[in-house]
């Protein structure tokens, strides 16, 4: 078992990068995709390697209620719907509705990541929590690659990392998911008739793309003027948040 991510899938820690104001802590931000498949193994890694003691689960109801999480021993569980109700990540019929048109369907996720209220609400909530708290934590929606990377994104942000090495995170997860994303594509063509154009789509649901982070960004600005702006304005942290997350967080 590979030590650093466990054999999870798309899991890793987003610590250990240097920006303009120190190195952000390792040890404490992991992301993941859902943790509904953990072996024994996996688990006791996670409480007695990794020292996990908080989960955010950015799925919706349905998502949960379909493949719940594993329970790590210790580890206090919170539910954060980042979209809403029957928001998210999109049901498999979604996702072939969407198939034809699968890249704007995308960039229209990444505006929401930024503008819905819901949103905003529950980021405001996710980063308010995790101030309080400096002990190794794992947040995670469906395939840990749009909230997820999103939230790392901006974690890293705050951090005050530079954007390629923010960029270099968030693309990581096309390699991270690659094998899971493989037996996904495989088991829809073994066992539903889809047609090529929109198998192509599909694998653009799958993945992740340089230009939604930078569609979010661009949206940051036009909405809010700067990132500074966004985390007042659009999550309505505190002014002094960042020198408070600096503090705590950044050595």
């Amino acid at each position: 078992m590979n030590a650093d991510t466990l054999d999870i899938v798309n899991f890793r820690d987003i610590g250990g990068k240097t920006g303009e104001a120190g190195t952000l802590k390792p040890g404490i931000f992991y992301r993941s995709a859902q943790l509904d498949r953990l072996d024994q193994t996996q688990i006791k890694a996670l409480q007695q390697d990794k020292h996990i003691q908080h989960i955010y689960d950015f799925r919706s109801d349905a998502e949960i209620a379909a493949n719940p999480d594993v329970t790590i021993p210790g580890a206090e569980y919170q539910h954060i719907d980042i979209l809403g109700a029957g928001s998210g990540v999109p049901s498999f019929d979604m996702m072939l509705k969407n198939a034809k048109n699968s890249f704007n369907f995308m960039m229209e996720t990444y505006s929401d990541l930024v503008l819905d209220s819901e949103a905003q609400a529950r980021y405001h909530e996710f980063f308010m929590a995790i101030l309080n708290d400096d002990t190794p934590l794992i947040f995670h929606c469906f395939a840990g690659k749009d909230r997820t990377g999103f939230a790392a994104a901006v974690i890293l942000k705050m951090a005050g990392i530079d954007h390629q090495q923010i960029m270099d995170d968030y693309l990581r997860t096309n390699e991270m998911r690659k094998q899971a994303n493989q037996e996904t594509m495989e088991a829809i063509k073994s066992h539903l008739n889809v047609a090529e154009q929109d198998l192509a789509g599909l694998q653009t649901l799958l993945e992740v793309d340089a230009r939604y982070l930078e569609h979010a960004v661009a949206v940051m600005r036009t909405k809010f003027g700067s990132f500074d702006n966004y985390l007042t304005q659009g999550l309505h942290l505190p002014e002094d948040y960042v020198q408070h997350f600096q503090r705590r967080f950044v050595v």
